[in-house]
């Protein structure tokens, strides 16, 4: 149970279609939970289809549109887009009108290109032509006064393994969540807390680190690498050891941890209990009834030690396994959750801090 299933790397609020316009509401912006600082370079969309599946599907996404190898796009347009790229970790995606057919709606405008296009679930926001608002660009300043009427920033950051290392070398201040894609605890703290926790609570910064990567897990052929692994969590300090009071059993993820001036001086486990079993009644044979007993004999949180829950189910041995985790899991998890909670509301930066 410690470490299985999957979150979303970059997962944004999606709303309703606006067709421009300057008095925009929050409900009409693309509003972006978490940014991915770990891209730095504009996403090359390879073909229309690309492009086209993003609208079906409903995705909420910033695109422009030029001819490739664009002067004023270099010197003027990227630049801008950059700066949040950089900053905010925002996706941006690029496509070559040469891709796009004469009636796509980016295409329409090429005569004066580039074209900017924001989509919100799949429906446009804006199409702009640059020539036609040549002054937005001007500045930094003044394209995003323009662009941040379209989008709401994150607060919440993907950083990778290097930047981690950095802002812990630099002495920085920070909340980091160690996360895997392939974790299904981690899913489900995204999913039942965290998403509606950063959506309410926009001027809290912290950071997620993906441990699914080369780097950390994997090794640079992609391959599962446990000595490179364990090395990993206890270089940071995920590990219980004497010296490291901040630590759970041999390090597990979701885990957040809070470092002061570089420092780590405070953690969060959620959830990743040890129980004991005990089968009360009933005969472990398909489609019988059996009543099962499960006690906490470790867990981050000491007062949960020793308790025991009971929990009744008809027995099937193709999916009992998967029944008593999700059981023992959903008995612990609100308590965790208001741990997380009040853990970010502590330790959590405000976003003009961060």
């Amino acid at each position: 149970m410690k470490t299985k299933s999957k979150i979303a790397t970059i997962f944004s609020l999606l709303g309703i279609l606006l067709l421009g316009g300057c008095n925009n509401t929050k409900d009409d912006k693309i509003n972006y939970l978490t940014g991915d600082l770990t891209n730095t370079n504009i996403i090359e969309l390879s073909n229309s289809d690309s492009l086209e599946t993003m609208r079906e599907n409903g995705s909420s996404f910033v695109v422009i549109a030029s001819i490739d190898g664009c002067l004023t796009c270099e010197e003027k347009v990227f630049p801008r887009f950059k700066y949040y790229i950089e900053n905010y970790g925002l996706p941006i995606y690029r496509i070559g009108f040469n891709k796009l057919s004469d009636t796509d709606p980016l295409a329409i405008l090429r005569s004066d290109g580039p074209v900017l296009g924001i989509y919100k679930e799949g429906k446009k926001l804006l199409i702009s032509a640059y020539q036609k608002n040549k002054s937005v660009y001007e500045t930094q300043e003044s394209f995003n006064a323009f662009f941040e009427k379209y989008v709401t920033l994150p607060s919440v950051f993907y950083i990778s393994k290097d930047q981690l290392d950095d802002k812990i070398r630099n002495k920085k201040t920070f909340v980091i969540l160690y996360d895997r894609n392939t974790c299904p605890d981690c899913s489900y703290l995204q999913e039942h807390f965290l998403h509606q926790y950063v959506k309410d609570n926009k001027d809290k910064t912290f950071y997620i680190i993906d441990c699914d990567v080369k780097g950390v897990r994997y090794d640079e052929n992609g391959d599962y690498n446990q000595e490179q692994w364990i090395k990993f969590k206890e270089d940071h300090l995920l590990n219980k050891t004497d010296t490291n009071p901040y630590g759970y059993s041999g390090g597990v993820v979701p885990t957040f941890q809070y470092y002061l001036n570089g420092v780590l001086s405070a953690s969060d486990v959620y959830v990743n209990e040890s129980f004991k079993e005990e089968l009360i009644s009933g005969t472990e044979e398909n489609g019988q009834k059996v009543t099962y007993k499960f006690t906490v004999t470790e867990s981050f949180i000491e007062e949960l030690i020793n308790t025991s829950y009971t929990f009744e189910t008809t027995y099937n041995e193709d999916t009992i396994r998967m029944q008593k985790y999700e059981f023992q899991r959903e008995c612990v998890s609100e308590i965790h959750e208001n741990k997380v909670k009040d853990f970010l509301d502590t330790y959590a930066e405000k976003k003009s801090q961060a």
